[in-house]
């Protein structure tokens, strides 16, 4: 899958028992999960794909 990356911010070190699942080409970590907690990193409002940004929302915030 294809991130809209560029933050000026991002994870550095990754706490203990969590896994990176998402890394951009730019070596950025724009997701992180352990068990059913998962962070991640992107612009929605620049989505080209917004209905992968739809099923996002509905699986995890509905």
């Amino acid at each position: 899958m294809e991130v809209n990356s560029y933050h000026l911010q991002s994870i550095k070190d990754v706490a203990p028992n969590f896994e990176v699942t998402a890394v951009s080409k730019d070596g950025v970590i724009e997701a992180i999960e352990n068990g059913n907690i998962i962070g991640v990193q992107w612009h929605p409002e620049a989505m080209y794909d917004i209905k992968l940004f739809e099923k996002f929302l509905k699986t995890f915030i509905d």
